[in-house]
C-alpha cells in the first residue's frame, strides 16, 4: 500500500469512529466498556495490533520525510499498542476502564479521534 493510501483507510476509519462517539456517546461508552473487559478481545487487540504495525513498517523506507513521515509513526504506535496488549493485558483493561469512566476523558478522546481522522483523510486525499 502507498502511504496515500494507507492515511485513507485510517482517516475514513477515525472519522467513523468519532462520528459514531459523537452520535451515540452512550452506545460508544458501552461499547468501549465490553470491549475492554473481554480478555478475548485484549488478545485479538493485542496480535492486530502488532501484525499491522509490523506490515505498515517492513513495507516502508524509515528514513521518509515530510508528511508520510506520519504513517511511520502510525506503524510505530500500532506495534507498541499491539505488544504491549499482548504482554500487559491487565495494563490495557485498567487504562480502559479509567478511559470509559471519565466523561471529559471520553469527550476529549472523540474529539482527537475526529481531529486525527480529518488530517490522515484530507493528507491521504489530497497532499500525500
Amino acid at each position: 500500500m502507498t502511504d496515500a493510501q494507507i492515511l485513507q483507510v485510517f482517516g475514513i476509519i477515525y472519522l467513523a469512529m468519532g462520528i459514531g462517539m459523537a452520535v451515540r456517546p452512550r452506545y460508544a461508552k458501552d461499547l468501549f466498556g465490553d470491549m475492554f473487559r473481554s480478555t478475548s478481545f485484549m488478545w485479538l487487540f493485542g496480535i492486530v495490533g502488532t501484525v499491522i504495525g509490523f506490515l505498515i513498517l517492513s513495507s516502508r523506507d524509515i528514513s521518509v520525510d515530510g508528511w508520510s513521515i506520519l504513517v511511520t509513526v502510525i506503524g510505530f504506535i500500532a506495534l507498541v499498542k499491539g505488544l504491549i496488549g499482548l504482554a500487559f493485558p491487565q495494563l490495557f483493561e485498567r487504562l480502559g476502564r479509567y478511559f470509559v469512566s471519565s466523561k471529559p476523558i471520553l469527550a476529549l478522546a472523540m474529539w482527537l479521534i475526529l481531529l486525527g481522522g480529518a488530517v490522515m483523510t484530507y493528507l491521504g486525499f489530497f497532499v500525500i
